[in-house]
């Protein structure tokens, strides 16, 4: 079944409390859209982000949190989603690797350098100070 956005907006919600990042972000996920594109595109100075965010919103996926890494592939932004099944809600709750010491969570990742390595998938981060960062 197709879930509303404050449906995915909500569960975007409970993931970051999952993973403890800080108020802010959680606060990001409360404006619209186009508010969570631009404070991501604006925090890493790389406009075609809002635009590949808005490409996976089109596609029905809700982008709420965004890391930037540079892996040996490439450049790439991890652009963590909810799904747009409510089916899948629970299924893609972040869980905590112990022996990573990090969450896998599900998203895009959009590789800059070589686009067709960009690929659906789940991600390992971590939480520095309120903070994700990807691992692996």
């Amino acid at each position: 079944m197709n879930a509303l956005r404050e449906e995915q907006a909500a569960q975007a919600i409970e993931y970051l409390k999952v993973m403890n990042c800080a108020k802010l972000f959680r606060d990001a996920v409360c404006q619209s859209s186009e508010f969570i594109r631009r404070f991501f595109a604006e925090m890493y100075e790389c406009s075609d982000l809002a635009n590949v965010m808005r490409k996976l919103e089109e596609n029905g996926s809700l982008p709420y949190y965004v890391t930037h890494e540079y892996m040996p592939f490439g450049e790439c932004y991890s652009i963590l989603t909810v799904s747009p099944y409510v089916e899948d809600f629970i299924i893609a709750t972040p869980k905590y690797i112990q022996e990573l010491g990090a969450y896998r969570a599900y998203g895009y990742v959009w590789n800059v350098t070589d686009d067709s390595k960009s690929e659906p998938g789940a991600v390992y981060v971590k939480n520095e100070y309120g903070t994700l960062t990807r691992t692996l």
